[in-house]
């Protein structure tokens, strides 16, 4: 099973951190929120970051995916009087937005996830002049050794990791798609976050009592894949994380 974005209501279930970073990234993000007229959100995801930024500007925000379960988990979940807040079902690298609409757009590993160049061309086309881009990422330090490549934990997932680059290699795209770079902030501390929420989050997936009425043994053996790349790519020091900030 390559795609787990129709799960990760049930790892939320059991009480897991499935965007492990979810918290720290988020705050980290908003800090670099300011009010503007209209806000892209995308790839959404559960809706918490959407719903955040509404409850911390005088904006209208949107946010996107290609999930239908997330889309309707954001929709259901909760809502903020005097806030406008919408979400779509689209494709990222297709989205269903006039050019230059949006004065900001964020990104918690959409870039990583969505795996082509059409995503900045797509945020570059919908952003007004001036627009901002805020990503937070993450990056690889060097190539994936061949041994992951060909790991069954590599090669039956589809992560954000299949998508990564390194953070060079994100610069070059984004200049290339014409966007103008002004600030880069490593976090390896989010990294160190993320294998410790990992280990545990395995562990939690081994013992809790509830595994086998939340996920089938499909579900159980594609997400405990997709964890144990992420410890190994992990505690070999293959990967790092950033927020690069970029406009148009």
């Amino acid at each position: 099973m390559k795609d787990l974005t129709g799960h990760v209501h049930k790892l939320y279930r059991l009480g897991s951190c499935v965007n492990i970073l979810n918290l720290q990234l988020k705050e980290k993000l908003l800090e670099n929120v300011r009010n503007s007229d209209r806000i892209l959100d995308i790839p959404c995801g559960t809706g918490d970051l959407t719903y955040a930024i509404a409850q911390k500007t005088f904006s209208d925000v949107i946010g996107i995916d290609n999930s239908r379960i997330m889309i309707d988990h954001s929709r259901s979940s909760k809502t903020y009087h005097n806030k406008t807040v919408c979400f779509f079902l689209a494709d990222a690298r297709k989205m269903p937005f006039r050019n230059e609409i949006f004065d900001l757009v964020v990104s918690i590993f959409g870039v990583s996830a969505v795996k082509t160049p059409e995503f900045v061309k797509e945020i570059y086309r919908v952003l007004v002049n001036g627009g901002r881009i805020i990503l937070i990422d993450i990056f690889l330090e060097r190539d994936l050794p061949n041994e992951v490549k060909n790991s069954c934990f590599f090669r039956e997932t589809d992560t954000c990791i299949h998508g990564a680059k390194r953070i060079g290699e994100q610069i070059v795209e984004l200049k290339e798609c014409g966007f103008k770079v002004f600030s880069i902030e490593r976090g390896d501390e989010w990294i160190e976050k993320l294998l410790r929420s990992a280990k545990h989050f395995e562990e939690k997936l081994k013992n809790s009592s509830a595994r086998s009425i939340v996920f089938t043994e499909e579900e159980l053996r594609s997400i405990s894949l997709v964890v144990k790349l992420y410890i190994k790519v992990i505690e070999e020091n293959l990967l790092s994380c950033g927020m690069i900030i970029a406009s148009k």
